[in-house]
């Protein structure tokens, strides 16, 4: 008596179709584990990236990332000279910065930034920063170039100690690094049109800043360093967010132009102002100290509710 074989008997093309399967599986399978291994080292760099945006100063996470944005994106970043100025060739990388604020303007004209329209990621950002210090960039303009998801700066900004001119404006910054501090060569600082919510406590260390525009941010209060800023000139508070100005701002002497919401009680205090400028707000009234701002050239205050002006208005002859 036969017996048939219990083995299921598969013709040409059904085995076909199965080595076909197989082969597809195994597929699917290299490219998910080329993925996996991809997704890792993606994590490994955002990992990096996290520890120099946190703001953590243990020196042993201060790291750059500057090996791993040359290796991904060296051709798109470093090229980009549009936001950077250098030093005239043959100058000295060992000048002093107060030889750097005289001659600024002689080295380096401050670019509007829109020569190259390309938003930078915050990797492209901190690979700018490193060619700036490397090459001993004067001037650097960011204004409007970030992505809007880059809301914080990389601690590596403290490496810019030549720059004399910074701008920032017009992103979507919420704070500032406290290793800006550092950038003691600074005298022209724009961070207008941000998000700011505070400035950080060393604020101050910046005692060669001459400019300052912080106008259209979120700002409700300074930092105590302000005072610092003795030769502070022009300085742009407007369309923030203070209930009133703070009175560290009468403390700063030496301002010539100041445009604000509010009037702090102090402000008989700043004897050099020539342009001071509140117009569009709310006030009712000014105070009788304003009268003692005799260098006052520039007065503007339209689009507000005054009904009367102090006795000592009298007393600014010159505007």
């Amino acid at each position: 008596m036969s017996h048939r074989s219990s083995s299921p008997c598969y013709s040409k093309r059904e085995r076909l179709w199965c080595c076909f399967k197989a082969m597809n599986r195994e597929k699917r399978l290299f490219t998910w584990l080329k993925l996996t291994r991809c997704l890792r080292k993606f994590d490994g760099l955002i990992q990096r990236i996290s520890l120099v945006v946190s703001g953590d100063t243990q020196k042993e996470k201060l790291i750059s990332i500057s090996e791993s944005v040359e290796k991904t994106e060296k051709e798109s970043v470093v090229s980009d000279e549009s936001l950077i100025k250098k030093r005239k060739d043959g100058e000295s990388d060992k000048d002093g910065f107060k030889d750097l604020v005289k001659s600024s303007s002689t080295k380096a004209a401050f670019f509007s930034g829109e020569v190259n329209s390309e938003k930078l990621s915050l990797m492209k950002v901190a690979a700018v920063i490193e060619k700036s210090a490397k090459t001993g960039a004067v001037v650097l303009d960011l204004r409007g170039k970030l992505m809007d998801r880059v809301e914080w700066l990389p601690l590596s900004i403290g490496k810019l100690s030549a720059i004399t001119k910074l701008d920032l404006s017009e992103n979507r910054i919420m704070a500032l690094p406290t290793t800006i501090s550092s950038l003691q060569a600074l005298t022209k600082l724009d961070v207008h049109s941000n998000q700011l919510i505070n400035l950080p406590g060393s604020f101050g260390e910046l005692i060669n800043l001459t400019h300052l525009d912080l106008r259209e941010n979120r700002l409700r209060s300074l930092p105590a360093s302000f005072v610092k800023l003795t030769k502070l000139e022009d300085l742009d508070l407007s369309l923030n967010q203070f209930t009133q100005l703070p009175e560290t701002v009468g403390r700063v002497t030496r301002l010539k132009i100041l445009n604000v919401m509010a009037l702090p009680t102090t402000i008989s205090s700043l004897k050099a102002l020539t342009k001071l400028d509140v117009h569009s707000n709310q006030l009712i009234n000014l105070p009788e100290s304003l009268g003692e701002l005799i260098n006052l050239t520039h007065l503007d205050l339209r689009a507000n509710r005054l009904r009367s002006l102090p006795a000592s208005f009298v007393k600014l002859t010159k505007a």
